[in-house]
């Protein structure tokens, strides 16, 4: 599982670029500095799923400033991980985005979590 900090870039950026093959959680934080403990705790959490989390990067928004960790997630097991972290202890400051492939796979569909 790859983990780093890439170059900034926009949260729309960051949408248009994501994979429709896969699905993907995206914490979004008003917190600016990467070593954040909350996105320490939440990538604590994700790596318990060997199988079903292919990466997880961490981005910066080049005009707000904002974090964002995007969680690259395999299809078959997206919704199951996603059940299973939806009562996770989060600052109210985190935004939980869901994206999933619609059934042509072709676009992602964005469900606020």
């Amino acid at each position: 599982m790859n983990t780093h900090t890439s170059i900034p870039t926009s949260f729309e950026e960051i949408r248009n670029g994501l994979d429709p093959s896969y699905s993907y959680m995206i914490f979004e934080s008003n917190e600016k500095s990467e070593k954040s403990v909350v996105f320490l705790k939440i990538k604590a959490i994700f790596e318990q799923y060997e199988k079903g989390v292919f990466e997880q990067i961490l981005y910066q928004e080049k005009t707000t400033g904002r974090l964002l960790l995007v969680i690259k997630l395999n299809p078959d097991l997206a919704v199951m991980i996603k059940q299973e972290n939806l009562n996770i202890n989060l600052p109210k400051n985190i935004a939980i985005y869901f994206y999933s492939n619609n059934r042509g796979g072709h676009n992602h569909i964005k469900e606020r979590l």
